[in-house]
C-alpha cells in the first residue's frame, strides 16, 4: 500500500480540486488500512508469491469491488480512491526490473524505510494533519537515502492521482476496460 502520509497527501491535494464532503472522503481514506485485515477491504487474492511484482499484483482487488460496490457518496468515493492510490501504486509506480529481481521480503523492507524517510517530507510540503484515530506507529520518522523512491516520483504521483477523474475509472473497470493506461512511470 502506498503509506498513510501518501494517501492524506494524495486526499488533500483531490479534495482542492474536487467538490466532496472532506470529513467522509478523509475518513474512508484512512479506514480501509485501519482495519485488522487488509486483505478484506482491497479485496486481495490470496497468494503465496515471492517475488516482489507478482505478489503486488494480487494485493488489490479492484475490480472485485467495483463488481461489489457504488460509488455514490464522498465515503465512497473516498474509499474508491484508496483503492485506486494502491492499485497504481503497486502496478505502475515502480521499475518492473526492479521488481521482477526482488524478493517481496526485500521489497517490504525497502519500501518500509523509504516510508519512514518520506513521513516528515510528505507532512510538511502537504501540510498534513494526522488523524487521532490513527495508531503512531505509522508515522515513524527517520533520516537516509531512498531506496526505491525518489522524493519527484512521489510528488508526481500525487500530482496524477490526485488529478484522476474517479468517475470515469470506474466506468471503465465496470466495463472491464484497461484502466493502467492512465499512469505512465517516468523511467530514471
Amino acid at each position: 500500500m502506498a503509506s498513510y502520509a501518501m494517501h492524506l497527501a494524495i486526499a488533500k491535494t483531490y479534495l482542492k480540486e474536487h467538490n466532496e464532503n472532506e470529513q467522509e472522503f478523509y475518513e474512508a481514506t484512512v479506514d480501509v488500512d485501519n482495519v485488522p485485515n487488509k486483505k478484506i477491504t482491497h479485496y486481495s487474492l490470496n497468494t503465496n508469491e515471492t517475488n516482489a511484482k507478482k505478489w503486488l499484483g494480487t494485493k488489490v482487488g479492484i475490480e472485485k469491488y467495483v463488481e461489489n460496490n457504488k460509488i455514490e457518496t464522498s465515503y465512497d468515493r473516498g474509499f474508491f480512491l484508496h483503492l485506486l492510490v494502491d492499485y497504481y501504486f503497486y502496478n505502475c509506480f515502480f521499475n518492473n526490473i526492479m521488481l521482477e529481481n526482488m524478493s517481496k521480503e526485500e521489497f517490504l523492507k525497502q519500501l518500509y524505510q523509504d516510508y519512514d524517510i518520506l513521513n516528515s517530507y510528505l507532512i510538511k510540503k502537504y501540510d498534513i494533519k494526522i488523524p487521532e484515530k490513527l495508531d503512531q506507529k505509522y508515522f515513524e520518522f527517520h533520516d537516509g537515502e531512498l531506496q526505491i523512491m525518489t522524493y519527484e516520483s512521489v510528488d508526481e504521483y500525487i500530482e496524477f492521482i490526485s488529478k484522476i477523474d474517479i468517475d470515469q475509472v470506474y466506468k471503465k473497470i465496470k466495463n472491464s476496460e484497461d484502466i493502467l493506461y492512465f499512469y505512465k512511470r517516468k523511467e530514471k
